[in-house]
């Protein structure tokens, strides 16, 4: 017999003639002898260590000497017992008839364990007698026994109907799955997730996002707790579970996607006739209509009007002022547009005559040998161009001579003005002593200065450097403002401070050719640790420090068709130009977000056979187009170059001429010009004609 492994042996053997016993009679000499035993009734006692079992023999026609009939006990731990059949109280004697009515024997374990038992009466006490019965029996005691569909115990149970299998019996389970969805922007994983069984305390689920849990047979229900931005959805997560049955309940977790709604809203009050259908709308890089709800991931965009030059655009609503918004999944915001004609504003247009650096006050247009184009009707504006050594000598001292003379007479003509100022190579010294760093350069010069010359660059980045500037810039406004319209004459404003010796922007260039003067720019650039990133990063920075001194000019910026930057990829690593990261395409298109509608994009070069394809580019996605006529070799005096074509030998400019350099800027979506004095004063019909085209 064998003793369970839950409580030592639990035994409950019934056995009858009919349906129990197994007889194994073997006969030698006389087949009539019969011998027959078997187990009717087994208990365990003693903490399940001790087994007693009992039950009926009988012998027929006895084989020997009466006194030779044995009952053997085999107890399955290697103990065997052998004892005279006749020592059992009932035990008689009829004729060759020999019956014991109930033997009794106990037998106690040293462990608690399963075992097979075995009862035999045979003739002699030799493990192979003569003549011998024998009585198996096994209890359902193991897993294997619990699960093999038979009775082995022959108490007419098996496997789990059998009590004695309840140690083997399967658990009642329950697995909880958590299947997470995250299309939409979310970023929790399975392990932010839990639940409750029937009420109980929060669950969290597993790393694997399942957990099985070991309940009691019957009704149960499991409930997700809530996780903000997303739904909870259930599968068979309310049920009824057999006994010793396996259930599975999932609960899916799906992030919801947050919805934005962007409404424009047009103000025509000084002239304008444009509806909200003409502006183009952007989150991000996603095109949506005004007033119609979108579904996004969740993160951080920027919204964006374009399609219309001569408005504002403010934002509004759940944006920021620079049209910036955070969406948070299930998040429901709604953002305004609001685009104003500029009216007067919009008379930046037109034709604007530049002024000489101004180094000193005698280098100013008013008064000098250019200074009748203040009263020329076609010119419709003055660009000065300051250099900031020059008006801000010292840190916070600030010498406006070079400015004001040229302003009061821009203001005395009803001029328009665009100002900037130059930095690169023209930023203060004193900038060192204020904590900004710089590095030298070696650059391809002018004509005049010849092929390679160093120049000492701030670096951009610098913290002390863009709060310097930013000062400068408000320092700037603020004198504006004091002069009598000063400040309402100014139309454009140059975003600079990211420049080398012009108002351009671009940084010292890099070359892998060892005979070229920019060799050693990129060992000195990655020395400074530079990565595109950084510098768009402080363009933004110096960008907003102008708005904020400027907030309702044009801001423009200048750029070159290539070898702007140095090559260098995202990581910081030299690359060719093919492969360099496209910094001036990154500006353009965060001034394009920052300042919709005020945002322009102009080049220096323009000819009669080019105009720059990046100014047009820009020009699509909403910039304001500017252009500046190519210098001839003979600088500020000798005006613009009126090549036939690129590389081919000077001509001399003739009205028709020029007027071809003017109307290629026009036609490619320029919407002002900015030329040298001396052509205005020599061509004035080709100045009158392009003035009556960009301002009517």
């Amino acid at each position: 017999m064998t003793i369970s492994t839950k409580d030592f042996l639990r035994v409950f053997a019934v056995v009858s003639t009919f349906f129990f016993f197994v007889l194994l009679l073997a006969v030698q000499a006389a087949p009539a002898y019969s011998y027959a035993i078997s187990i009717t009734k087994a208990d365990i006692t003693n903490g399940g260590r001790t087994l007693t079992i009992s039950g009926p023999a009988d012998i027929t026609n006895y084989a020997g000497d009466v006194t030779k009939q044995f009952v053997v006990f085999e107890w399955g731990d290697g103990s065997r017992e052998v004892l005279q059949a006749s020592s059992f109280p009932a035990y008689t004697v009829s004729g060759t008839n020999i019956q014991i009515h109930n033997f009794s024997r106990s037998h106690t374990y040293n462990t608690v364990s399963g075992r097979t038992v075995k009862v035999s009466i045979q003739r002699g006490q030799s493990t192979t007698p003569a003549q011998y019965g024998s009585f198996t029996i096994q209890t359902e005691n193991t897993s294997a026994r619990c699960a093999d569909k038979l009775d082995n115990d022959k108490d007419g149970k098996t496997d789990m109907l059998d009590s004695d299998c309840a140690a083997f019996a399967p658990p009642t389970t329950l697995r909880i799955v958590n299947t997470l969805i995250n299309d939409n922007g979310g970023a929790k994983t399975v392990s932010n997730f839990s639940f409750s069984l029937d009420g109980g305390v929060p669950i969290a689920f597993g790393g694997a996002g399942q957990n099985t849990i070991t309940v009691s047979p019957g009704p149960h229900t499991v409930t997700g707790v809530a996780m903000p931005g997303y739904t909870t959805s259930y599968n068979n997560c309310s049920l009824s579970i057999a006994t010793s049955t396996a259930a599975t309940c999932t609960i899916t977790n799906d992030d919801i996607a947050p919805r934005i709604t962007v409404t424009t809203d047009v103000i025509n009050d000084d002239g304008g006739s444009a509806t909200a259908g003409d502006f183009s709308l952007k989150i991000g890089a996603v095109a949506v209509l005004s007033g119609v709800p979108t579904a996004l991931s969740a993160g951080a965009y920027t919204v964006s009007a374009s399609g219309q030059s001569g408005y504002t655009i403010a934002f509004g609503g759940d944006c920021a002022t620079d049209g910036t918004v955070t969406l948070a999944l299930g998040d429901t915001r709604n953002c305004t547009v609001t685009a104003d004609d500029m009216g007067d504003e919009a008379s930046f247009r037109g034709i604007y005559a530049v002024t000489q650096q101004l180094s000193a006050p005698d280098r100013s247009l008013a008064g000098g040998e250019y200074g009748a184009v203040y009263a020329m009707p076609a010119v419709d504006g003055v660009f000065v161009r300051l250099q900031w050594n020059v008006i801000e000598p010292s840190r916070g001292v600030y010498d406006w001579a070079t400015l004001d003379r040229d302003v009061a007479a821009a203001v005395e003509n009803r001029k328009k003005i665009s100002v900037g100022f130059m930095a690169g190579e023209h930023a203060p010294s004193w900038l060192a002593g204020a904590g900004a760093q710089r590095a030298r350069f070696s650059v391809v010069g002018s004509r005049s200065q010849g092929n390679c010359i160093d120049v000492d660059i701030y670096l951009p980045w610098d913290p002390d450097y863009i709060r310097e500037y930013g000062t400068a810039m408000s320092a700037l406004s603020a004198h504006l403002h004091s002069l009598p319209g000063a400040y309402e004459a100014i139309t454009i404003v140059k975003l600079t401070g990211i420049n080398q010796e012009t108002l351009e922007l671009r940084l010292p260039n890099t070359s892998t050719n060892s005979d070229s003067c920019l060799f050693d720019n990129a060992d000195i650039w990655q020395s400074v640790d530079y990565l595109p990133s950084k510098v768009v990063d402080a363009w933004t920075q110096l960008a907003n420090a102008t708005n904020a001194a400027f907030p309702d000019k044009i801001l423009s910026i200048a750029v070159l068709e290539n070898n702007d930057f140095p090559s260098f990829d995202a990581q910081g690593n030299l690359v060719s130009k093919s492969k360099m990261y496209d910094v001036k395409g990154a500006i353009i298109q965060k001034g394009l977000s920052l300042f919709q509608g005020r945002f322009g994009v102009q080049w220096q070069g323009l000819s009669r056979w080019k105009a720059a394809q990046v100014v047009i580019d820009a020009a699509a996605l909403g910039a304001i187009a500017g252009w500046q006529t190519n210098q001839q070799g003979g600088g500020y005096d000798g005006g613009s170059d009126c090549r036939a074509a690129e590389n081919n030998a000077n001509l001399s400019c003739t009205n028709t001429l020029y007027q071809q350099i003017l109307d290629k800027g026009i036609n490619a979506s320029g919407q002002f010009i900015e030329i040298w004095p001396v052509d205005a004063l020599d061509f004035p019909s080709a100045t009158s004609h392009a003035h009556t085209r960009l301002t009517q």
